[in-house]
């Protein structure tokens, strides 16, 4: 029984811990100071596979709770921007959001949108240039 008290190793332990960071098995064996061969040995063992999926069901809990609020207070942001006072910062969250997601190519907006959405990016555009030429006036 090794001297931690635990049932696996050391090695194993730092092994299990590196492996959800870790690209691959081999990448978290040579954080542990092993060989793969050694991890793929390893698995044999049901105490360090119960361990292994044990931190990977953790890490997998965590990610899912991370990205569910991260979510949220995008969803949140984008409303604002989406609904705020001034027009132009509206404009720009629509055109930034139709780019993200694929929507929008090239440099200019209308460039590979819908004519219809087209129509109304224009429109919009016209209402902020007479918006930005009454408040010169």
């Amino acid at each position: 029984m090794p001297k931690n008290g635990s049932r696996l190793t050391y090695a194993q332990l730092k092994f299990i811990a590196h492996r959800p960071w870790a690209d691959t098995d081999a990448e978290a064996a040579a954080e542990a100071g092993v060989t793969p061969q050694t991890v793929c040995g390893w698995k044999d063992n049901p105490l360090f596979v119960e361990e292994l999926e044990s931190i990977w069901t953790g890490s997998i809990r965590r990610t899912q709770e991370i990205i569910a609020r991260t979510r949220d207070e995008a969803a949140l942001t984008l409303k604002g921007l989406l609904t705020a006072r001034d027009k132009r910062v509206q404009r720009q969250t629509a055109v930034d959001l139709l780019k993200f997601g694929g929507l929008v190519q090239g440099e200019s907006i209308e460039h590979g949108v819908s004519s219809a959405l087209a129509e109304l990016l224009s429109k919009a555009k016209e209402e902020e240039k007479d918006e930005g030429d009454k408040s010169f006036s």
